[in-house]
């Protein structure tokens, strides 16, 4: 797992970073359906990822949650307050 962080126009990505490798097979996951209504918060699995969109959100950032054969990469960006060139606020 790895974890990375870059201020770009004004806003600060933070992303982690896993393997790919997974506690469960790929077929096992379930369907794109399911998948949505864990992220949505709409079953008690994944709730927290949609704590964290709203959070996100309520600072006008985004979240981003993308899957791959080589891995995951949860990111979310937030706007970086004042001047980018003042440094992290």
């Amino acid at each position: 797992m790895s974890v990375s962080a870059r201020r770009r126009e004004g806003r600060l990505r933070i992303a982690v970073v896993d393997s790919g490798i997974a506690a469960r097979p790929p077929a096992r996951r379930g369907s794109p359906a399911e998948i949505l209504a864990r992220l949505s918060g709409r079953k008690r699995r994944g709730h927290g990822l949609a704590v964290v969109r709203k959070v996100v959100a309520a600072h006008e950032g985004r979240f981003v949650l993308e899957r791959s054969s080589r891995g995951s990469t949860a990111a979310i960006e937030l706007p970086l307050a004042g001047d980018a060139a003042d440094g992290v606020a």
